[in-house]
């Protein structure tokens, strides 16, 4: 709890064990679990101010705009994380944490959706280490690469970087493999 709020997890999957997660209340769904029921039985438990939904796109149910309405009706704010952007006439919210947007729809959005360079969630709080240039490049897609990054990014780093840049690619589980050039320039 920050700032005198209060958040629960609810994950849909297999129960993990993780020192970070034990620091927050949390329950795991089996992935069988009827989403909106599992969010509506929530909602009478701890009857919370705001709903945050950070779905994989395949584990997005048919029934969601009806979730979102209902929610509404109750004067819940939703958000969404990046993979609900299709659903921004539903949501409050869609936080989008990349800073590669054409390939999201955002003309049919209400204005709602945040995304860009701005938009990634770090902890603000943490020091930020003195910058000192060298000629290693992390590349995190984060867990399911929602954007699509790892189509065109290795071949944009691969003709633009110097010759002496070492990339290293960290995908999500759910993110597919980057599409690697046939004959990168790039280690």
């Amino acid at each position: 709890s920050e700032g005198g709020s209060q958040s629960r997890l609810l994950i849909l999957g297999d129960p993990i064990t993780n020192t970070e997660l034990d620091r927050i209340d949390h329950r795991f769904l089996p992935l069988s679990s009827n989403l909106a029921d599992a969010i509506k039985s929530e909602i009478e438990f701890s009857q919370p101010a705001v709903v945050v939904f950070d779905l994989h796109p395949k584990m997005i149910p048919s029934t969601i705009s009806e979730l979102f309405a209902w929610l509404k009706d109750k004067a819940i704010a939703r958000i969404g994380i990046d993979s609900l952007v299709d659903y921004c006439c539903d949501l409050d919210l869609v936080w989008v944490p990349s800073f590669s947007t054409e390939l999201l729809q955002l003309s049919k959005c209400p204005g709602n959706v945040r995304a860009g360079w701005d938009s990634f969630l770090l902890r603000k709080r943490l020091p930020t280490p003195v910058w000192h240039p060298g000629n290693r490049v992390l590349v995190l897609t984060g867990g399911s690469d929602f954007t699509g990054l790892g189509n065109t990014l290795p071949l944009l780093l691969d003709q633009n970087l110097p010759l002496e840049t070492e990339i290293n690619w960290v995908r999500g589980p759910y993110a597919k493999s980057p599409h690697i050039p046939d004959q990168p320039r790039l280690n």
